[in-house]
Order: structure tokens, then C-alpha cells, then sequence
């Protein structure tokens, strides 16, 4: 999915959408030990370590609140503490809406991809 947000990135002046169809067949392709976890529901936790401050986010959805009908979405930048992003919203489940949130967070940063873009 990493490189899924690079190539959107790259191209943010233009509007693209992906499909939940291709990020399961990037991770079929890349990543296939991490879906059988996730299918048997058994993904182990993981330490992680960040050099610095935007080094890393922590993306994270809370499903708690959707028998009142709404979904809690989080972007945290765990180095600083800093909240990115906490939106509200009646589902948590359109890998768009969630996409459209990690891109509006760059635009306001005024964040530049450094790949160059592909032809």
C-alpha cells in the first residue's frame, strides 16, 4: 500500500481513485503472509522505531462508536505526539474517504513527494 500512496503522491494535481479490488491484489502480490494473518485474524503486534519527527504515521480506525452509527479515523505522528488528523464520519470503511484524508494532511503540510514521477 506504501507504494500505492507514493504513485498518488506523485500525481496529486490529477484525481485518482483505487479501488479496494487493487490494493488486495498489491497485497496478495507483496505482501501475502501479513493478508493470512489478517484473514485468520491473527496479526501480531509490532515494535516500531522513528528517526524523527513525520519519519512514520500511525493510521488507525475505532469501530466502537458504529452502533451509534459512526466511525472514528485517526492520523497520528507518534515521534511528536502530534495529531494529524481525527475525523468523524458515519462509516470508516471507504478506503477513498480514509485515502482523502492522508492527502488533504499533505496538502495542508505542504509536503513534496522526492520520487520523481514515471511516465
Amino acid at each position: 500500500m506504501v507504494l500505492i500512496l507514493f504513485f498518488v503522491l506523485v500525481t496529486l494535481d490529477t484525481e485518482w481513485k483505487f479501488y479496494r479490488s487493487v490494493i488486495y491484489s498489491y497485497c496478495q502480490t507483496h505482501e501475502p503472509d501479513l493478508l493470512k494473518q489478517h484473514k485468520a485474524h491473527k496479526l501480531q503486534r509490532c515494535c516500531f522505531w522513528a528517526a524523527g519527527v513525520n519519519d512514520l504515521w500511525a493510521i488507525d480506525q475505532h469501530n466502537k462508536w458504529l452502533k451509534f452509527g459512526l466511525g472514528l479515523h485517526t492520523g497520528i505522528e507518534p515521534f511528536s505526539g502530534r495529531i494529524m488528523w481525527i475525523h468523524v464520519w458515519h462509516s470508516n470503511c471507504n478506503p477513498q474517504l480514509i485515502l482523502s484524508y492522508y492527502l488533504e494532511t499533505i496538502k495542508q503540510l505542504g509536503c513534496k513527494c522526492l520520487m520523481p514521477p514515471t511516465a
